[in-house]
């Protein structure tokens, strides 16, 4: 029985990795590099960050991939958002992605500054948002 879901949920899981390693990348553009700076990275990810005027920190379905947007709503107001600079290739309908969105009053799009997970769709039933 365990087996027989593990490898149903296995190709799921593969795509959610590839994912997570592709934002990690993103978030961290230099993580390979000899010369790799974690300390510069951070503060690079924090100065884009602060310039925001809103900021939210939650977890994310996925509803649409279209064009260059990527649209999600927040699992925990199911507030709806349009997120730009995604690897869309990678992006599926029903993913969650756990992490941090900001963007500037003048902005139209939201921006993807943290990545903390990504989770296959049926791991929304598990997920509870504590005040």
């Amino acid at each position: 029985m365990v087996q027989k879901y593990a490898d149903t949920a296995k190709p799921e899981l593969i795509t959610c990795e590839r994912l997570l390693n592709r934002l990690i990348s993103c978030d961290f553009p230099t993580i390979h590099q000899k010369n790799w700076d974690l300390r510069e990275e951070l503060v690079a990810i924090e100065t884009g960050y602060n310039q925001c005027t809103i900021t939210i920190d939650s977890i994310f379905q996925v509803d649409k991939v279209s064009n260059n947007v990527v649209t999600v709503t927040n699992l925990d107001t199911s507030w709806t958002y349009q997120l730009t600079e995604m690897p869309i290739r990678m992006i599926k309908p029903g993913m969650l992605l756990h992490g941090n969105i900001g963007k500037k009053s003048s902005d139209i799009c939201w921006t993807w500054f943290v990545t903390k997970g990504v989770y296959p769709a049926k791991a929304k039933n598990y997920i509870v948002f504590v005040d």
